[in-house]
């Protein structure tokens, strides 16, 4: 049924008008729209010898209800219905230019946007090739800096080689130096060594010349009648004379103005002769006293007879052990204490009575 009907509006489409007035009289009606061109399946379908015949004259078939004509107000609803698709390509058209102008807004908005990014990037570009250049100058600055530094540099490198070079002859002729002090020092030592142990004979030897000039005195005094009498300004006591002097000298000066006048440097050998002297003292004088340990560090002896001294005098702390206090001295009051020998004091001899 649908394939004649198919076939029907195809050869009805091909029909002269007359002959469409003619249908609609017969009871077929046709749409005023054109029919739909035939589909593949259908032209392949009227390839099959069974349904199509060429020769054949379709008749119209009068349908068992029959269609009413269309009213004019049901044609202007067709022709509503079909006013859309008339006017669907002004709509397309529109949406295509509002698609190409929002596109073009789009385009400028973009170029506006990629020029400000590349007046940004100019502008940045160019602060740093100033800033590249201020930075080169400045190391060009910094490399002739550099340069002139290592030239004073190497000029120090110099100056201190040199200076190296002087240290090391200035230290050579210091050691030389130290070994000729060194050699001088031991050749000053050896003779002094000599000149002590040459002095301690000719003291020994004078002391016992002195002893024995006193013995043929006293043995001459005691065969005559001679009075016994002390030298002037010198005080006599236990059959001895004191000289107690008003100026002052070193300790070896002092001990040769006694022998010059054949005395003695003071020796103390007992507590009385002690008590006598701190009577006759100077209240503000320190008086030598003929007692020294030069020979043998910490041993104290009597330049008289060479006896060991008593330590019963002797200050607190006293005699010091020290490698320049070797001579003795008496103070007002009577204690001993050791003190250096270059230092100038006071003194006293002492000489025996003869007669």
């Amino acid at each position: 049924m649908a394939e004649e009907t198919q076939y029907g509006n195809w050869l009805s489409s091909r029909l002269e008008p007359h002959s469409r007035t003619a249908l609609q009289q017969a009871g077929i009606y046709v749409l005023a729209s054109a029919p739909p061109p035939p589909s593949k399946d259908s032209l392949n379908h009227l390839d099959d010898g069974d349904d199509y015949d060429d020769c054949g004259i379709v008749t119209p078939m009068v349908q068992k209800t029959q269609m009413t004509p269309f009213t004019v107000e049901e044609k202007r609803n067709m022709e509503n219905q079909k006013a859309p698709s008339i006017s669907e390509p002004v709509q397309q058209k529109d949406h295509r230019r509002l698609y190409i102008l929002i596109l073009f807004f789009l385009v400028a908005i973009s170029f506006l946007m990629c020029t400000g990014v590349l007046s940004l990037v100019l502008i940045k570009y160019s602060a740093l090739s100033e800033e590249l250049q201020a930075l080169n100058l400045n190391f060009s600055e910094m490399l002739k800096r550099d340069s002139a530094l290592s030239e004073e540099l190497q000029a120090l490198n110099l100056n201190f080689s040199e200076m190296l070079k002087r240290d090391s002859a200035l230290s050579e002729e210091l050691q030389a130096l130290n070994l000729n002090f060194s050699e001088m020092l031991k050749r000053v030592k050896k003779d002094l060594n000599h000149v002590k142990e040459t002095q301690k004979i000719s003291e020994r030897t004078v002391s016992n010349t002195f002893s024995q000039f006193e013995d043929i005195t006293a043995s001459i005094c005691r065969s005559s009648s001679i009075n016994n009498s002390c030298p002037t300004k010198w005080k006599m006591w236990g059959g001895n004379c004191y000289y107690f002097s008003m100026a002052k000298k070193s300790w070896t000066e002092a001990l040769w103005y006694c022998i010059n006048n054949r005395a003695h440097l003071l020796s103390i050998w007992s507590d009385a002769e002690e008590d006598f002297l701190i009577n006759n003292l100077d209240n503000s004088s320190i008086y030598w006293l003929g007692v020294t340990d030069l020979e043998m560090e910490g041993k104290w002896r009597w330049r008289e007879g060479g006896q060991t001294a008593s330590t019963s005098f002797w200050d607190i702390g006293q005699p010091q052990r020290s490698e320049d206090k070797n001579c003795g001295v008496i103070h007002p009051n009577g204690t001993w204490a050791s003190a250096m020998c270059s230092l100038p004091y006071h003194w006293i001899c002492k000489q025996k009575l003869i007669c």
